[in-house]
């Protein structure tokens, strides 16, 4: 449950920024280092409020995560990114240097041996699924089987980091001002005839979850956002070039493995 430091595979990989790259900040950047630290625990937790069905182990819940968290990025300050991880990944450290979940309302944790018989389960998985010279994303895979439930729940959710700029992006940091409404438009043209929709084309937005791609953008469309829990989430991918309608040079430039003059 201890943090460590932990050698990134690739790292130089990481670091190389391509020679036909002509951005000053991506030059700058070759020589910083990156550095990451691992957490893994397995804790029960126990219900405080609320009757337990009759289920074995149905007053625990067996909680997990595991994950990899920035320590250093060049000289970057990187509180806020930590901060919004560990809020993503729902852990805390306390003073003793052991990473906790943070437990709901009603749960609090026990000291049980994780082989303690646990009717529920919360897992908490947040990994990185795109390091390039210019861009990290995180994912956060996030579930949870409550106990006597059919069937659990899940989400992924994304942190997008540059390495350009030094900050998480949003998609204003991105799109040109007003680019909501093309956006949308542009998302219902995808999802129009997709079979595993079942909300009014005409009434989908923009989704709060999204992340960078090595070719440009893909959306995500939580479970039951817009489609039964069998259609699972939705994504719907974009290209960075079809983009150029709504997507500003300095944000293309963001995200992007060539800087666009």
């Amino acid at each position: 449950m201890r943090l460590h430091s932990i050698p990134l595979a690739g790292a130089a990989l990481l670091l190389a920024v391509a020679s036909s790259c002509s951005s000053d900040k991506a030059k700058q950047s070759e020589n910083e280092s990156i550095e990451f630290e691992s957490y893994n625990f397995t804790r029960i937790a126990e219900q405080t409020e609320g009757d337990s069905l009759a289920f074995p182990g149905s007053e625990y819940c067996r909680v997990s995560g595991q994950g990899v968290l920035p320590v250093k990025i060049g000289k970057n300050d990187i509180s806020a990114l930590r901060d919004s991880l560990s809020k993503l990944a729902e852990i805390e450290f306390p003073a003793s240097g052991v990473v906790s979940p943070v437990m709901t309302e009603g749960w609090k944790l026990t000291e049980k041996s994780d082989t303690t018989t646990a009717c529920g389960e919360r897992f908490n998985y947040l990994s990185m699924v795109l390091t390039t010279p210019y861009i990290i994303v995180w994912q956060d895979y996030v579930g949870m089987l409550n106990c006597g439930a059919a069937h659990g729940i899940y989400a992924n959710r994304y942190v997008n980091y540059s390495l350009r700029n030094g900050k998480i992006l949003n998609l204003s940091d991105l799109m040109k001002p007003g680019y909501q409404k093309r956006l949308t438009e542009m998302l219902q043209e995808k999802l129009d005839g997709n079979e595993n929709v079942s909300a009014e084309i005409q009434e989908i937005g923009i989704p709060e979850q999204w992340r960078v791609t090595p070719d440009g953008i893909t959306f995500i469309y939580s479970v039951y956002e817009i489609g039964p829990y069998s259609s699972g989430e939705i994504e719907v991918p974009f290209y960075l070039y079809e983009f150029e309608e709504i997507m500003t040079r300095e944000g293309a430039n963001l995200i992007s493995a060539i800087p666009v003059e």
